[in-house]
This record gives structure tokens, sequence and C-alpha cells, in this order.
């Protein structure tokens, strides 16, 4: 990026939830402005300065806590923030036009929303209603994102067996179509059934995420694919995706020669991989399978990663597994997302 001296650009990155029809969504916008207040055409990376407004989430019934976290250091944990409240009157289709409708003609919008399963009941309604029924609300705000982001927690292929946990995902590939058209760019696989039909499922699901224009990641053929970054240009910069789980089946992590999810418990590799993007030019963005099933407070682990990973360069920390939302806070300037919950998801 060009030096700006005195003109350097402060760009402000927006994150507003919205409760709609039952399923969370989180935005997020980036924009440009000079010290004297004009738009500029090329915001840069390293003057972001974010800024935050509440977010709100529906109530679930609590799942068992997952076995306990190392940490990536010997430092005392952070506290993690209060809980999210466990209600708010959902947003109308007025509303939601209205946001759009307000945004600055020089905004670049990312919108992030949490974990996405056409499976189980469903898939029964899609069968019923149409591939493109659960998309059809949310479609006109994803698609006027410049970028638009989901955990895709699933897997989409007829091939493979189920694995031997307690629920298995396996969603239609057709219903991708109306996920693709309502506008997700990218697809985080790196959770913790993407595996749940086998390695065979797993790279079908890689394969028809990208037949129907999206970009997988977190996950695929090995190790190295897994781990690579997921680029899209807007606006005049470049955004690297970059996920990993740290919620994890054992074998599931993807190794030299098999296929598999990035592991987040390689907290070294995830932390260089993000300053190798960030070195790079482009704003990180980084999405974390981790946490407690029904909890709407982060775990100390969450908090402790999550600043490591502001740390190491990335600007905005997405987080999933939960299935409610956790709070969407401000560390450094960056933003952090604990658990985006539930967005298009089987019950």
């Amino acid at each position: 990026m060009p030096d700006r001296g005195a003109e350097r650009v402060l760009a402000g990155l927006v994150m507003t939830a919205v409760l709609l029809a039952g399923v969370t969504m989180v935005y997020a916008q980036v924009h440009g402005v000079s010290p004297g207040g004009a738009s500029m055409p090329e915001p840069s990376p390293e003057s972001m300065d974010l800024v935050l407004a509440p977010v709100v989430e529906t109530s679930v019934e609590p799942s068992p806590a997952p076995q306990p976290e190392p940490v990536l250091s010997s430092t005392p944990s952070p506290a993690p923030p209060p809980p999210v409240p466990r209600s708010a009157p959902a947003a109308s289709d007025e509303q939601l036009a209205g946001y759009a409708a307000e945004l600055p003609p020089d905004v670049i919008e990312i919108a992030s929303v949490g974990d996405v399963n056409m499976g189980g009941t469903l898939g029964e309604v899609i069968q019923r209603q149409g591939a493109g029924y659960p998309w059809e609300r949310v479609a006109p705000l994803l698609q006027s994102a410049d970028i638009a982001f989901a955990n895709f927690e699933s897997t989409a292929s007829v091939r493979g067996s189920p694995a031997a946990k307690q629920f298995t995902f396996r969603s239609d590939p057709a219903s991708l179509g109306p996920m693709g058209l309502a506008g997700i760019d990218v697809a985080s696989l790196a959770n913790n059934h993407s595996l749940d039909y086998g390695p065979e499922a797993l790279l079908d699901t890689v394969a028809n995420l990208r037949q129907f224009g999206m970009q997988p990641v977190g996950a695929g053929a090995n190790e190295s694919e897994s781990w690579r970054p997921a680029i899209v240009e807007a606006g005049g910069l470049r955004f690297a995706f970059i996920a990993a789980s740290r919620v994890l089946p054992a074998g599931w992590a993807a190794t030299a020669d098999s296929a598999g999810v990035a592991s987040a418990y390689q907290g070294q590799r995830l932390l260089g991989e993000v300053a190798a993007a960030k070195a790079s030019g482009a704003v990180v963005i980084v999405s974390v399978h981790w946490g407690v099933e029904g909890s709407t407070s982060p775990e100390p682990y969450q908090v402790e990663l999550a600043h490591a990973l502001v740390d190491a360069g990335a600007s905005v920390v997405l987080g999933h597994h939960p299935h409610v939302v956790q709070p969407v806070v401000r560390y450094r300037g960056a933003v952090i997302a604990y658990s985006l919950g539930n967005f298009v998801f089987t019950a």
C-alpha cells in the first residue's frame, strides 16, 4: 500500500447485528475517510479503526462442555466479557432494507453470518418449500454486501458413511446453489462436522462449494490446502480469510497426505498463517470453531486466543460452535465476535 503520511486513511469497520426470523447476522463495513472528511478510494488496513454496535440472540438449550483447552502462553488469561442478553426483538424486513439503503457509498461491506446446515429437519422443509426457501428474506442483504462469509457446518455429498458420533450432518449438494446465489462468497469448513461422512464427502463438499461460486476455507485434501487462505478483493483491498477449529474429533486434523481440517490446536501454525497474510498486505479475517455449546459468554481460552490472533495481525475474529451469540467486542482496534450463533440451521 502507498505511504500516505499526513494523508493517512482512517478506515472504519462497523459491526452491526440484527435478529431476523430467529437467526443472527453480523455485518461489517469498511470505509475510507481522509482527515479532512473526503472519501478516499483505497483504505489502508494498517490504519483501521473499528467501531461496534450491540448484538442480540435467541436462547437454546446448552450442551455438555468440551474438554479443557491448552493455552498459548503462561501469561494470565484475560477475563471474558459478560454474557449476551438472552432475547431481543426481531428486525422487520423494512428495518433491514433501510439499513442497507443508508450505508455510505464508499463502504466495503462484509456480511458475516453463523452456522449453516441444510440437512435434517430443515432438509425436509427444503424438500417441501424449495432449496431457496431458507435464503429468501436474507438474500437481498447478503447480495448487497461486497463479501459474505458463513460457517458451513455440514457435508454436501451423497457419498460416505456416518462417523461414530452423536450428530452427523449431511446437506443435499443441490442446496448449495441457492446459498451461493444468496450471496455467500466464503464458507468455512473448519468445524466438527465437515468430516461427518468421511474424507470423500469432505472433498465433495469442497468441490461443490466451488462449483456454486463459493470459496471453501479451513479444510481440504491435505494440510497445505486446509490452511490456505481464501482471498477476496473488494474496494481496492485484499481480504484473507483463515479458518481453523479447536473442536475436533480424533484424527480429523489434516496432515501432509490426508484430508481434514485446519487444527487450531496448532496454535503457532495458526498465528504464523495470520502474520504471513498480514505481511502480504491483506486485511486478515479469522474464523475459529471453539467454545461451549449454549454458553452466551466465551471461555477464558477463547479470549486469550482471540487476543493472540489480533496481536498477530487479524483485523476481525469470527467465532462459531456455541450455536448462540456471544459478545462482540473491540481489542486493539480489531473486532472479535466470539460466536455468531446459528444462521440457516437444522433443528
